[in-house]
């Protein structure tokens, strides 16, 4: 390839524009990852659930960081600090109770996980990113493997 077509590239690879397209991207695969694990699963929050809250965290993160070199001495983390705070009304929608039975919160978990991954985009680290989405669908998908195996064990507590 010509110098110039690769140097056309790193121009716009480099571009906020492109750069955010591309977090959006990524954040709407890893979420949906995730989602549809959930949805296979029959449970109340999907693909489509997980992939607006883990967009919307990576917007925040993306404006927080334009705000703080925008308009300069502000921190960038206060917003996606308050991300945190504001998706547990998000989770405690999830969470049902009935009788002594409570159902929804490992989807609220999920949803609290897939927050902290579309930070985790919205900041650039990506492989992180992936390596947190590949952890946090593997908890989902496998412990109940794990758990139903350990409880055909009995534990002596000394």
């Amino acid at each position: 390839m010509s110098e110039a077509f690769m140097e056309m590239v790193q121009f716009v690879m480099a571009t906020n524009e492109f750069q955010t397209f591309f977090k959006l991207l990524l954040i709407t695969i890893l979420s949906g990852v995730i989602g549809f694990e959930r949805e296979n699963s029959s449970k109340p929050a999907g693909f489509r659930t997980h992939a607006l809250v883990g967009i919307s965290a990576t917007l925040v993160m993306i404006l927080g960081a334009e705000i703080a070199e925008k308009f300069g001495n502000n921190d960038p983390s206060r917003m996606p600090a308050q991300l945190l705070s504001g998706i547990g009304f998000v989770g405690a929608g999830t969470i049902l109770r009935d009788g002594f039975n409570v159902k929804g919160l490992t989807t609220a978990a999920g949803l609290l996980a897939v927050t902290c991954i579309g930070l985790i985009v919205g900041a650039g680290f990506y492989v992180s990113a992936i390596v947190a989405t590949f952890v946090v669908y593997c908890v989902l998908s496998y412990s109940h493997v794990l758990s139903t195996r350990l409880e055909h064990y009995y534990f002596i507590d000394l």
